[in-house]
């Protein structure tokens, strides 16, 4: 995958993003994990995510961020299941059947815990998308 710098205004529904986010410490693939990226999540900091724009604007855009949890087909036991919504090949665990699969066909899942304004412009967009439908269908379950 490749990224564009892009300006928000001309960002889509379903469009890709890699951008930094602030992330819920319930959240954490592995809570005990010495990571950098685990140290700064947990300090309240923004670390950098795939996210899926859900809510296109001028001057920011509202996005859920992705996460693969190390590659897994399966979402980490620890984590709240009503609060992911996974992509094919990521197994169904909860209510949620999956989405249609990235491109990269790597197994990950949209948070769906809350939506996270983005008013940094511009930002990396990736060459890949969603559908408009998956987007609203994640969209539709934030908690």
């Amino acid at each position: 995958m490749s990224n564009v710098s892009t300006h928000l205004k001309d960002l889509k529904v379903g469009d890709l993003i890699y951008t930094e986010i602030k992330i819920d410490i319930k959240d954490l693939a592995d809570p005990n994990s010495k990571t950098k990226t685990t140290k700064a999540i947990k300090a309240g900091k923004e670390v950098k995510r795939i996210c899926i724009v859900l809510v296109p604007g001028h001057d920011s855009v509202e996005v859920s961020y992705s996460a693969t949890f190390h590659d897994s087909h399966t979402l980490p036991a620890h984590l709240d299941k009503h609060m992911w919504y996974p992509f094919k090949p990521a197994t169904k665990e909860g209510d949620l059947e999956p989405l249609p699969e990235r491109r990269d066909e790597r197994a990950c899942w949209a948070s769906l815990r809350a939506l996270h304004k983005i008013t940094k412009n511009p930002v990396d967009k990736l060459d890949e998308e969603i559908s408009a439908a998956s987007a609203h269908l994640i969209k539709e379950k934030m908690k």
